[in-house]
């Protein structure tokens, strides 16, 4: 029965997805029912990607019998955010003039990438909705995150900082030292060392990651624990 379900599950979505490529061949899937599409160089319906959008969602309709939603932007970031604004059956536009203002009023939790567990240690960071995140320089948040991760009687030797960016170049950079990482060590300075001239208000940030690995209690020897898990 799940499998006979499944199965019209994936015919409907690939024949969504031939919808798509009618529109235009920057196609990137997200899932079986979600894709992102990059229809800036389209000069269908005199460049308008709402209307666009507007037609895909009518052909979805009467091809399939299925509604569908659409989230219009300027970067994928947004487009996702405005994708869940008017389910299931509409949609949203998010232009560059309102985006900045848009992103600064929106909680934490519903930033996409953001679950439970890493909105609650927003939170506790004071950080409660994206204007919040202005407030801090990358280094500084890093530092503020592992404040209670060092806290936990655990010796860490090396420090791992992974920065992925909206373009999805990303940077990883290691620290090790030959004596146990302690909180007083993680100054701002010390994460602005690590990223050199990299900074989160120069370029965008679509995921911060921290680890601590070489880790050591009481005698005993751990593979890594990391920061947002």
């Amino acid at each position: 029965m799940l499998s006979r379900v499944f199965a019209q599950y994936k015919e409907a979505s690939q024949q969504i997805q031939r919808i798509f490529y009618r529109y235009t061949s920057q196609v990137e899937p997200l899932s079986l029912d979600e894709a992102y599409l990059d229809v800036t160089d389209s000069n269908l319906y005199q460049g308008s990607a709402s209307r666009l959008a507007e037609k895909i969602r009518q052909q979805i309709l009467e091809e399939t019998g299925l509604v569908a939603s659409a989230g219009v932007s300027y970067n994928k970031f947004l487009a996702k955010l405005a994708s869940d604004i008017n389910k299931p059956n509409g949609q949203c536009l998010i232009t560059p003039k309102h985006g900045i203002d848009f992103i600064a009023q929106l909680p934490i939790g519903k930033f996409y990438g953001v679950g439970k567990a890493t909105e609650k240690k927003m939170h506790a960071l004071g950080v409660n909705k994206g204007a919040d995140l202005l407030r801090f320089s990358l280094s500084e948040l890093l530092h503020k995150a592992l404040e209670k991760v060092l806290a936990k009687a655990l010796f860490a030797y090396t420090l791992t900082v992974k920065v992925k960016y909206h373009d999805f170049r990303q940077i990883t950079r290691s620290l090790t030292l030959n004596k146990p990482i302690k909180k007083q060590m993680l100054l701002p300075s010390v994460f602005q060392q690590l990223l050199g001239n990299e900074s989160i208000g120069q370029t965008k940030v679509r995921l911060l990651g921290v680890t601590l690995s070489s880790l050591e209690k009481q005698g005993l020897s751990y593979q890594q624990v990391d920061l947002f898990d």
